[in-house]
Parts: C-alpha cells; sequence; structure tokens
C-alpha cells in the first residue's frame, strides 16, 4: 500500500462519513466503522485460516468497504 492510495482511501472516507453524519447521525457512522472493522477482522481470519496465499486488507480498506455496504444496504 502507497501513500497515494492511504490518502485517497482518506478524502473517500471523510466524504462517505460527512454525509452519512448528516443523513442518520454521528452515532450510526461510529456504530458502522466499528461493526465493518469487527466483521472484516473476523472474515480476514477464517480466509486466511482457509486460504494461505491471500493478500490481506489492511488500513482503511476495511472501512472503506465497511461504509460503502452500509450506504448500498
Amino acid at each position: 500500500m502507497n501513500f497515494f492510495n492511504f490518502a485517497l482511501d482518506s478524502v473517500i472516507i471523510f466524504l462517505i462519513t460527512q454525509n452519512l453524519s448528516m443523513m442518520y447521525g454521528n452515532v450510526f457512522v461510529a456504530k458502522t466503522a466499528l461493526l465493518s472493522i469487527m466483521f472484516g477482522s473476523m472474515f480476514l481470519f477464517a480466509h486466511h485460516s482457509m486460504a494461505q496465499g491471500a493478500r490481506p486488507y489492511s488500513g482503511s480498506d476495511s472501512i472503506l468497504r465497511g461504509l460503502i455496504f452500509s450506504i448500498i444496504f
């Protein structure tokens, strides 16, 4: 992961959380971020226990995917 990917993901997360907090409130955004981190870690552990050569998601990737999932559903 290089600096450009990290900066771009951070800007996208900021914009998404700003819009979500205006629509649903700050508590919803905090719960969604924590749940996406928790479930992402749990599924990542299960995936790596089954497939040995898988590339892990790190940093803001898992948070970004969780926030996008909360917007879609």
